[in-house]
């Protein structure tokens, strides 16, 4: 694989990333790079960077506006891949490949959440093809360890998304939530947990697309479980949030992102 390219006297090379000697923004372009910021992790994820067609760059962006720090990301991937080359993310709780949660309310247990939502306001400039995804991971465990093997289910809500393309797997039905409709998609098994076996994959993708407002995760999940396709026994180890990126370049800002989470009994979740 051909590395990712860099900046050489002032020209921009093919393949780097838009954003590359912006005044005042640090860029942090290495594989599963990862910046801390609160409660959440800012991550460089570049899962699928082997299929790139060419010169490829994805970055983490970090700047300061009116005293207070911003973040965001920047990519260029040659070609198209449905399933995505990366997914620069901010996330929030235990990423199951992780050693850590970034915070204590996660993981909790499905059947205590009493509230899980996502506040959320980005800007992005790009070409090619992307969405703007909202996930989590469920688990089998509250556990926190590098564990994929406890991964049950991914969840993912599309925001927003170009013309063009469409989640992974199989349209299985049409479904009205929180008064917005959403095509709900379904592929399982889906990735690999280490060991060759994947997990069950749902993807909810919104009619009305937004880049900006409040997201309810928890309806999502308590309707999958009513269908039996969730346990209430189960964790939510993390909220993930960032674009997937499909081909072509850009980058985003993000103005306002905050995860609300609210549970019973916490104390006895761990």
């Amino acid at each position: 694989m051909t590395p990712a390219p860099h900046q050489a006297s002032g020209v921009e090379q093919p393949g780097l990333a838009p954003g590359n000697g912006l005044p005042g923004v640090k860029r942090e372009c290495g594989t599963y790079a990862t910046l801390d910021h609160g409660p959440y992790q800012l991550m460089n994820n570049m899962f699928a960077r082997e299929e790139a067609a060419g010169p490829y760059e994805q970055c983490l962006l970090q700047r300061e506006v009116e005293g207070k720090t911003q973040l965001g990301w920047a990519w260029s991937w040659p070609g198209f891949r449905p399933g995505s080359y990366g997914f620069p993310e901010l996330v929030f709780g235990w990423k199951p490949w992780s050693e850590r949660s970034t915070d204590a309310r996660l993981p909790v247990q499905l059947g205590n959440v009493q509230r899980l939502g996502v506040q959320y306001a980005v800007q992005t400039e790009s070409s090619g093809k992307q969405s703007l995804a909202l996930g989590a991971w469920l688990t089998d465990t509250g556990k926190v360890s590098a564990n994929p093997l406890s991964i049950r289910t991914e969840v993912v809500v599309w925001l927003d998304y170009v013309d063009g393309i469409h989640p992974a797997g199989q349209l299985v039905e049409t479904v009205k939530l929180q008064d917005q409709s959403y095509e709900l998609w379904s592929e399982s098994p889906h990735g690999d947990r280490g060991d060759g076996s994947g997990w069950d994959l749902y993807y909810f993708k919104a009619a009305e697309r937004r880049r900006s407002g409040t997201v309810e995760l928890l309806p999502f999940l308590e309707y999958l479980q009513k269908q039996g396709r969730v346990q209430g026994e189960h964790f939510v180890a993390s909220v993930e949030f960032g674009n997937e990126l499909m081909g072509g370049t850009g980058t985003t800002w993000v103005d306002d992102y905050q995860v609300f989470v609210t549970a019973a009994n916490e104390a006895a979740q761990k």
